[in-house]
């Protein structure tokens, strides 16, 4: 089974916890193990991956390309909303170090 960890963003999750609840329910029964992680609150200088309002950690995957389409498809249905004026992204980062940018529906 592949296995799919979403690390939102504290105010990510807080504002939309009922979409990423939504988005986990559909990647499972897509075949996917999903799961959301407490997301981490830095003090300071902010790491790479907290500059994204979703990080997505794809730990077991079977495929190429065409999963990973498939997988920001199904993630841009459930995570749509503006924050603070701004457009919101998403990391997905594979077991191989690959990293996929992606930005996330308004409405």
């Amino acid at each position: 089974m592949q296995r799919i960890v979403l690390e939102p963003s504290p105010l990510e999750l807080g504002l939309r916890r009922e979409q990423y609840d939504a988005l986990v329910a559909e990647l499972e029964t897509e075949g996917y193990s999903a799961e959301v992680v407490r997301p981490v609150e830095y003090r300071g200088l902010p790491e790479a991956q907290t500059l994204f309002d979703i990080t997505v950690r794809v730990v077991e995957i079977v495929g190429g390309a065409e999963v990973v389409a498939k997988l920001v498809s199904t993630i841009k249905k459930h995570l749509r909303g503006k924050t603070q004026g701004r457009t919101r992204q998403g990391c997905i980062y594979l077991p191989s170090g690959e990293k996929h940018v992606f930005d996330l529906p308004e409405e």
